[in-house]
């Protein structure tokens, strides 16, 4: 639960300091050779290539560790949105030769074969469309009930809701009252 009294001032963060945040000041990179170059030290350097090595062995899809190195640098003020697309292309070379050099099998993350659809698909779709039929086949009935009352739809709701026996009518209670407690109970 947020304690109210130590939240933030509504209007707050229309007075604080716009460069308290990385990707609030200009990017550390503004040409893409140099933001290559950099990713490309980053890709390669121990740590983190021992740690995207360790994922792809895993299973993790190289197009999802992408995604995630080109975030970290648009979070922590690397680069602009803009520059992640255009990097997204070559980090993911350059992690897919990482797994190679190492000779680890990768998982691309795109799906190379499209499967076309079986048996069980087209028996969903003819139910489907059996479902629209029976409702297309009730419709002019409907309508026309609709048409002979006066009110539309809200009037048809309210005489099918009297005709129903179980359904309290207003002002009749739908529940017995609850007998109070005994003193001394709580």
């Amino acid at each position: 639960m947020v304690d109210v009294a130590t939240g933030p001032i509504p209007g707050e963060n229309f007075t604080s300091d716009p460069r308290n945040y990385p990707w609030h000041r200009p990017p550390d990179f503004t040409d893409l050779d140099e933001a290559l170059k950099a990713a490309s030290k980053k890709i390669f350097g121990k740590e983190t290539s021992r740690g995207l090595l360790t994922m792809m062995e895993m299973g993790v899809p190289i197009t999802v560790l992408t995604s995630a190195f080109v975030l970290s640098g648009i979070g922590g003020g690397k680069w602009t949105p803009d520059y992640a697309l255009l990097l997204a292309g070559p980090v993911s070379h350059m992690m897919v030769l990482l797994a190679k050099s190492e000779e680890i099998d990768y998982n691309l993350g795109i799906e190379e074969t499209v499967t076309p659809p079986g048996a069980a698909y087209f028996k969903e779709i003819q139910k489907e469309n059996a479902k629209v039929r029976t409702i297309d086949s009730i419709m002019p009935e409907v309508k026309e009930k609709v048409s002979e009352m006066d009110g539309g739809f809200l009037a048809m709701a309210k005489s099918l809701a009297s005709e129903i026996e179980d359904v309290p009518t207003e002002g009749q209670p739908t529940e017995q009252p609850m007998p109070m407690a005994e003193e001394g109970i709580v």
